[in-house]
């Protein structure tokens, strides 16, 4: 496997930091639950407007100046795999945009990262058995290649994190039997095999990257990897240039078929995002066959985080007419005491009603008809929220026609 140095460009501080970089989050990203106020998956196949497209999958996050961005394959009949991005506001609910990079060749696992001020994507091109670096000429619709950082290999699923001061990429090979590992000083060049590498040897069920390697919690390490079914997760504990050495943390597998549904029969995807009070993580699941994957949401909350529940009305669905009232009442408990609690109930903006912020808004009149979500969202004193908001869902039927 050879690096290709064909490329010549300025080499960039070691002092300037990765973006993300979650160092200095202490919080896991492991325990995962679905978000309350939508339904998985958030963007598949059909999302796609360029052509009639089968599927979406290996999401990558990126988040700035309020904007949500999720970069991912798309896959249609006739077409290779090309890259997309959906944009979201809130990280929940998301539009798809556009393909943003398409290649005579199959594409995939596009990571997305930020470094100088200047964005960068490393996508799978292993059809043409190279690693390439991308930039962006216009965040997020249009890349350029920027440089081959390995060459004469199908270089499958490359993950890349910056620890150090150095670059670092976990990547597979065709077969899926091995993880290698390489490292350089220079991002655009100067790619080095671990002496080590592969680190991980023929088990399909170790080697395949399966999304965004990453540092947090000052120096802990994350490796993932998948084999179409589920994700498994190793905590690094030695990293040299010379020495390496890992282990499967506990929580692991942290995601799993279901048995059901629209990841019924595979998750392969997992790509975490800390928002300053939850992470927020990309996953992809499938329904049936390969070419049913889609893209859904999981939240891992701060183990502190506070919970709301709603005591009133009891049932998750209500079905009212136009004109009539309906009771609510919630009750909040913090684990880390962090009291007084605050309480945010939200009506849906089409329902006409304002936000209230009582704990109890008692009798609440809807005169407006159609289908309304309403939440509690529950803060603790020192302003960590509730991800996971308690839901009810309110029909209200006009009855005059």
């Amino acid at each position: 496997m050879a690096a290709n140095y064909a490329w010549s460009f300025t080499a960039v501080s070691a002092q300037e930091e990765m973006i993300p970089d979650w160092t200095n989050v202490v919080y896991s990203p492991f325990h995962l639950v679905p978000p309350t106020t939508v339904t998985n998956p958030v963007q598949k196949g059909s999302d796609v407007t360029e052509y009639p497209a089968d599927m979406v999958a290996d999401t990558f996050l990126f988040y700035e100046n309020n904007t949500w961005y999720m970069f991912n394959e798309t896959l249609g009949s006739g077409h290779n795999g090309d890259l997309a991005v959906s944009l979201s506001s809130d990280g929940l609910h998301w539009t798809y945009q556009q393909i943003v990079l398409n290649e005579p060749f199959h594409l995939s696992y596009p990571q997305v990262f930020k470094f100088g001020g200047t964005y960068y994507m490393i996508p799978e091109t292993s059809a043409v058995n190279e690693m390439r670096l991308y930039r962006a000429t216009n965040f997020p619709s249009a890349w350029t290649r920027e440089a081959t950082l390995l060459s004469g290999s199908a270089f499958v699923d490359s993950s890349i994190f910056r620890h150090n001061g150095k670059w670092w990429i976990f990547t597979g090979n065709a077969t899926i039997s091995n993880c290698y590992l390489y490292y350089s000083d220079n991002l655009t060049s100067g790619w080095i095999q671990h002496p080590m590498s592969p680190i991980v040897t023929g088990d399909s069920n170790k080697t395949r990257p399966a999304g965004r390697a990453f540092v947090y919690d000052n120096n802990r390490i994350i490796r993932t990897a998948q084999n179409g079914e589920f994700v498994r997760v190793f905590e690094v504990d030695t990293l040299t240039t010379t020495q390496y050495a890992e282990h499967e943390i506990p929580e692991s597998p942290i995601l799993n078929k279901s048995g059901s549904g629209w990841n019924a029969t595979g998750m392969h995807h997992f790509d975490p995002w800390w928002t300053g009070n939850h992470w927020l993580c990309s996953v992809d699941g499938r329904s049936g066959d390969f070419h049913s994957w889609s893209a859904g949401i999981y939240l891992s909350p701060h183990p502190s985080s506070p919970d709301g529940i709603i005591n009133s009305p009891i049932d998750a669905d209500v079905t009212i007419d136009k004109g009539d009232s309906v009771l609510f009442s919630g009750t909040g408990s913090d684990l880390g005491g962090n009291l007084p609690l605050s309480y945010r109930w939200k009506f849906s903006a089409d329902s006409g009603i304002p936000d209230s912020l009582q704990k109890d808004p008692g009798l609440t009149q809807f005169n407006i008809a159609g289908t309304f979500t309403v939440t509690l969202t529950i803060t603790d004193a020192v302003g960590i929220y509730d991800p996971t908001p308690a839901v009810r869902t309110i029909s209200v039927l006009d009855t005059t026609h």
